[in-house]
């Protein structure tokens, strides 16, 4: 398929634009918990996005039910009602939620996110 690699996700502690954390998979079965500190992009607890080996993630074009935790220090991510990371960060304790989504080689992309329910714990 030519279909762009592309992610998506959940931001939580969103303070502003250069500060928040993301949790994230991509549509050619990649994960993982982000952030951009001070503008910069880094990733919480690994030094690159791991594949995910028991094919939680639909890839492709399919549809994924996501939910993020962020709980005090831990941020837990899941796709499909099954967990596929979780970690802690202490840098930001507050803060917005909303959704994020990505290309790479700056191609466009749709993502259409449904149903997306915040509560607060």
């Amino acid at each position: 398929s030519d279909e762009t690699p592309h992610d998506m996700g959940v931001i939580c502690r969103y303070q502003d634009d250069d500060n928040f954390y993301y949790l994230v998979i991509s549509s050619d079965g990649y994960y993982a918990i982000g952030k951009f500190s001070g503008g910069e992009d880094k990733l919480v607890g690994m030094e690159e996005m791991p594949a995910d080996e028991n094919g939680i993630i639909q890839i492709g074009l399919a549809a994924n039910n996501l939910r993020a935790d962020c709980v005090g220090d831990t941020l837990t991510l899941y796709a499909n009602g099954k967990q596929l990371l979780e970690d802690t960060d202490t840098e930001f304790t507050e803060g917005g939620v909303g959704l994020i989504a990505g290309s790479y080689d700056n191609a466009p992309i749709t993502a259409l996110f449904d149903n997306f329910i915040v509560k607060k714990g």
